[in-house]
């Protein structure tokens, strides 16, 4: 058992259950016991024994807890910050951000429109993410500020753009698989434009509006598992007619806007998912290529059909204890198993890659811990060496 300090932050109302399985998923995601709580509300100091009220930065790891609604502690208390709907534990792990934690200034209209939980989702092309770590630069990108200095660069520095989700972002790692690429190779810049929710489309518009002038030697695409499951609940005229989905999010916005009755179900085949999936590849790739770049797509892991650790059976089964759409999940399952009949293009397969480890790697069904992106790391710099494209 490791000597981490993990701070919590509470909501007003949380059960002694809840507040144990809250223990529970720290317990199995850091392997400490050595958990502290912070609330901004009195009603705690006499239920929990570890209930302090010190500084909360003198803790190694901070956790904003969500109560049994997935509601967020409503307050600015010493923080004096917004505390928004992404840094949470729910949704089947944990949320985190960094001890030491600064709220970054946000200069432009997009970054505070991120601040207003689910207006981070629009307008479309400027899908800004929340901060969640202090590594991100003013766009939400967990990256270095000044990334569009790279279209001047020396010929010999070479530049690597990857594109994807929230899975590219690393949601469940201090330490992005993107940023230990870059610490691993001389001379090379790694740009990570993970999104949050975010769909290949979103990776082609934010292609166009960031990287376009930039110019980098190699483009990686990983994803998978975003386009699939939002593909099935969006519209099915614009899936089938103009390959169109989009972030489930959207069809909440138009409840809450326009007062209307949506519902959020599955209605898409996986086979029609798959066929529009990759014609949106292809697009990517020649619009990659068109500007003298190389293209890699990534197809990612997900935790179907592993051979899943005592730890990942945890936090599966929280998963699902959280996720009631079990038709979606099947749906999800059957791309999984019919993917290779639509990829006739070389690729990296990483979830193949990752389907015979029996070690704890998932948080969930498809974010990765400390170590598996420690694994992604490697295998992306020996697939790039392997195709000598580094």
């Amino acid at each position: 058992m490791n000597k981490l300090k993990i701070g919590v932050i509470l909501p007003k109302n949380i059960s002694n259950i809840y507040l144990k399985r809250l223990e529970n998923l720290i317990y199995y995601f850091f392997d400490t016991d050595n958990i502290f709580y912070f609330s901004p509300y009195d009603n705690f100091a006499k239920k929990i024994p570890n209930f302090v009220n010190k500084n909360i930065f003198n803790v190694n790891i901070l956790v904003i807890a969500r109560d049994e609604n997935e509601n967020n502690p409503d307050f600015s208390w010493e923080l004096d910050i917004p505390i928004f709907k992404t840094i949470f534990q729910g949704h089947g792990g944990l949320r985190l951000i960094s001890g030491k934690y600064k709220f970054k200034n946000n200069k432009n209209f997009f970054r505070k429109i991120a601040l207003l939980n689910n207006f981070a989702y629009a307008p479309y092309s400027y899908q800004n993410n929340f901060n969640v770590f202090n590594d991100e630069n003013s766009l939400g990108f967990r990256m270095r500020e000044d990334f569009y200095k790279l279209s001047n660069r020396d010929n010999s520095h070479k530049v690597i753009a990857i594109f994807g989700g929230s899975a590219v972002y690393d949601l469940s790692s201090l330490m992005p698989f993107s940023k230990r690429i870059e610490k691993k190779l001389n001379n090379v810049s790694v740009l990570n434009f993970g999104l949050y929710g975010g769909n290949i489309l979103n990776d082609i518009l934010n292609f166009n509006n960031y990287c376009y002038n930039i110019k980098p030697d190699i483009v990686i695409h990983y994803g998978g598992f975003n386009d699939i499951v939002n593909s099935m609940t969006s519209d099915s005229v614009l899936l089938k007619k103009y390959n169109i989905s989009y972030p489930s999010i959207y069809t909440e916005w138009l409840n809450i806007l326009y007062n209307a009755n949506e519902k959020h179900y599955t209605k898409n085949s996986p086979y029609l998912i798959m066929q529009k999936y990759i014609e949106r590849i292809k697009q990517f790739k020649n619009l990659v290529e068109s500007i003298g770049s190389k293209f890699i797509y990534i197809f990612q892991p997900y935790y179907y059909k592993k051979h899943l650790s005592q730890k990942e059976i945890f936090f599966i089964k929280y998963y699902f204890s959280q996720n009631k759409n079990k038709l979606l999940i099947n749906n999800v399952n059957m791309n999984y198993e019919i993917y290779k009949n639509f990829f006739k293009f070389e690729y990296l397969d990483l979830y193949q890659k990752f389907l015979n480890k029996d070690d704890f790697i998932f948080t969930d069904l498809v974010h990765i811990n400390e170590h598996g992106s420690e694994i992604v790391a490697k295998e992306i710099i020996k697939y790039l060496k392997d195709k000598y494209v580094l």
